[in-house]
This record gives C-alpha cells, structure tokens and sequence, in this order.
C-alpha cells in the first residue's frame, strides 16, 4: 500500500527541488520553486536539463523523472558503487534515500528496502556542524525526506512481515508529524492505520 503522497517519482521530485533550488548544478534556480510544493513543473524543468550532472545522486532523480528506465539502471549501478563503498561515518544517507526511490520505479522492493536499512544505520552519523546548509548530501537536505522515508520504510517492512522495524518507524513518522500542517496530516493518518492494524 502506497501512502498519500508517496509514490516513488513524487518523492524523487522532491528530492529534485531541494537538489536544484540551490543552483549548484550550474542550472539556475526558478524564482517561483518551493520546496514543499512537489508538481508537474518540476518534471518539465527537469526534462528540458542537460542530463550530464556529475553528482549521482542528481543523475537517479535526474533518469526517474524522465522515464529512461535503461538509463535509470545505470545510474542506480553508479550510486550504489559510490554509497555503499563509503564509510558510515560519511555523510551519505541521503544516497539510499534516493536509491530506494529509484529501485522502486523499477519494481525491485526488496532492493529498496536494503538501501532504506542502509539509510537508517547512517543516520546516525549526520551532524548538523558538519553540513553546509545548501549541501544535498547535508542535514538541511535529508531532513526535509526524513518523515517520507520512514513512512517507506515502515511500508516495506509491513509487507515483509518485519513488524518490529515498521512499527518503530510509524511511530517516527507520528511522532515527527502529528502537530504538522494539513498537507502532512494523511500521511500521519496512513501511519495511525498501519500501527492499528500491526497491533502497535
């Protein structure tokens, strides 16, 4: 079951306006991007882009939003040789982040579900004196998913029967959200639901 909001090309949009607002592509930055408004615009910027970013991570975003799925493939292949080789001290979560999103659009859950479980062991090595505000693989940039990829998280571990893993992280996602904005009040709803069916 897919939660409001969360199919795996919108939340690459997603991760492609945070990417890109900050212009450190070369690609200028649209006075009218808003980070939490997550639309067909940002599928027309994204197409109209010369694809040969450096950064892997952009490179995935970049593939998903334009449906290449043989090119996707690749560049899933470029960024888990990068992430997973790097050790966990780095600051790479947002890598697996984006590569479950990715691996997702392909259909491949069980792949996703391991990169989220990467993601969720690096975690705990983001610190907010080591980031840059404008960096994608920093603190600023990670945090504005955090809710949405626990949510995915939980998701995938229900319907692996790891109930343990998908309670805990409903339980993030509550306790993140419950006095959000409206806009974040389904997904809390989807969380509430998945907790009461798991028995949590």
């Amino acid at each position: 079951r897919v939660a409001c909001g969360q199919t795996p090309r919108e939340v690459l949009r997603l991760f492609a306006r945070v990417f890109f607002a900050s212009g450190r592509q070369g690609h200028p930055r649209r006075v009218d991007d808003d980070i939490a408004v997550v639309g067909d615009g940002i599928a027309r910027d994204l197409r109209a882009l010369d694809t040969t970013v450096a950064d892997p991570r952009a490179l995935v975003v970049v593939r998903a939003v334009r449906r290449d799925t043989a090119a996707l493939r690749r560049a899933l292949a470029g960024l888990d040789s990068v992430a997973l080789a790097a050790p966990r001290e780095l600051q790479t979560a947002v890598s697996f982040q984006v590569a479950a999103e990715g691996y997702l659009l392909l259909g491949d859950s069980a792949t996703a579900y391991a990169r989220l479980q990467e993601f969720d062991a690096r975690l705990l090595f983001l610190s907010p004196q080591a980031q840059y505000s404008n960096s994608f693989g920093g603190l600023t940039a990670s945090i504005q998913t955090w809710g949405r990829t626990w949510l995915r998280l939980a998701d995938l571990a229900a319907a692996r029967g790891d109930r343990a893993i998908a309670v805990h992280n409903y339980q993030r996602v509550i306790g993140l959200w419950r006095g959000a904005d409206p806009a974040f009040q389904p997904m809390v709803q989807h969380a509430r639901e998945a907790l009461t069916r798991l028995g949590g």
